[in-house]
């Protein structure tokens, strides 16, 4: 039954674009996947440390994938690289899993600061490091991070982003390592035992804190982060000699998702209802659509988006052999 007679195109590798490709590939598909970086995985490669992630679990799941005939674009960025309308239109549906990349700026003075470096930059060249050789050689390094060793090390934000910060610096051999959270440790994003993983390891939380600037030496180099504690109207500095910023991830709209018709909510997130765009064959799944979530989530709108994606097609019966 498996005869390519449909095929279905995949904008980018992420945990959601490739359970969908996963679905699509035992049901019969033809199955392209285009991404701009040079691995499968998304952020389980690029951004996930690999004291949390066996890297190479996410390349032998690309591998099995390539077995099953699904054909992977590395270093294929739509929009620039590749024709959004052009995949589609050589394809019966296209499934966006473009992801949410775009870090969101706390909105303090001092952000341009020397030592000041956004949590994903420095996560990208922390797992780069720890990547497999088979990546490594076909990668571009990412921006070379700040050194940490022996820095005073605080972090903004208290997802989990910011744990993973936490715990990579004081692993790196951060003299210290603190995390600035707005809210109460009962609110926090984080799951409680990356909270817990990273107090283990010798980092710190200070909570109900809300940063009011970034104070820089005569050189314009980070030296403390001033805060507000929240209960007691407080104000004081933090000493820091590296600020990362963790404050999460937004979807950005894309031109060329804009340009196929597809609308967007107020919060600039593809507008989908289970997966379905309002323009027919074109779905969306993962932080595309939900903003920065849990990979399981981008994993279970993949699956979401092939079966509707079968069903559409009229391929209700390939559904049952994928399952």
């Amino acid at each position: 039954w498996k005869n390519f007679r449909k095929s279905v195109a995949v904008i980018g590798a992420g945990p959601a674009g490739l359970a969908a490709a996963d679905i699509l590939a035992q049901a019969g598909l033809r199955v392209v996947v285009c991404d701009r970086e040079p691995a499968a995985g998304g952020l389980l490669t690029f951004g996930i440390p690999a004291f949390k992630l066996e890297k190479e679990l996410v390349l032998r799941r690309r591998r099995m994938l390539s077995r099953m005939g699904v054909e992977f674009r590395f270093g294929t960025e739509v929009g620039r690289d590749a024709s959004a309308a052009k995949l589609l239109e050589e394809a019966d549906a296209l499934f966006i899993a473009s992801g949410a990349e775009k870090p969101v700026s706390p909105g303090i003075p001092g952000e341009e600061a020397k030592g000041v470096e956004q949590a994903k930059t420095y996560l990208a060249a922390s797992a780069f490091r720890m990547l497999p050789e088979e990546i490594q050689k076909h990668a571009k390094a990412p921006r070379a991070s700040a050194e940490v060793r022996g820095k005073r090390v605080v972090v903004i934000g208290s997802g989990d982003t910011a744990m993973d910060c936490l715990r990579a610096a004081i692993r790196e051999g951060a003299a210290s390592a603190l995390a600035i959270a707005r809210k109460p440790e009962t609110q926090i994003r984080a799951i409680p035992s990356e909270v817990l993983a990273a107090r283990e390891e010798g980092a710190k939380l200070l909570f109900e804190a809300i940063p009011q600037r970034i104070c820089t030496d005569d050189s314009g180099s980070v030296e403390a982060l001033e805060i507000r504690h929240a209960p007691s109207g407080e104000i004081r500095k933090i000493p820091a000699d590296l600020i990362l910023l963790a404050c999460g991830f937004r979807t950005e709209p894309h031109p060329w998702i804009s340009a196929l018709g597809v609308r967007f909510t107020d919060k600039g997130r593809i507008e989908a209802e289970n997966t379905r765009t309002n323009v027919p064959g074109i779905y969306a799944g993962g932080d595309a659509v939900r903003g920065a979530a849990l990979a399981a989530e981008a994993v279970a709108d993949g699956r979401t988006a092939a079966e509707a994606i079968l069903s559409d097609l009229g391929l209700r019966e390939e559904l049952h052999h994928a399952r």
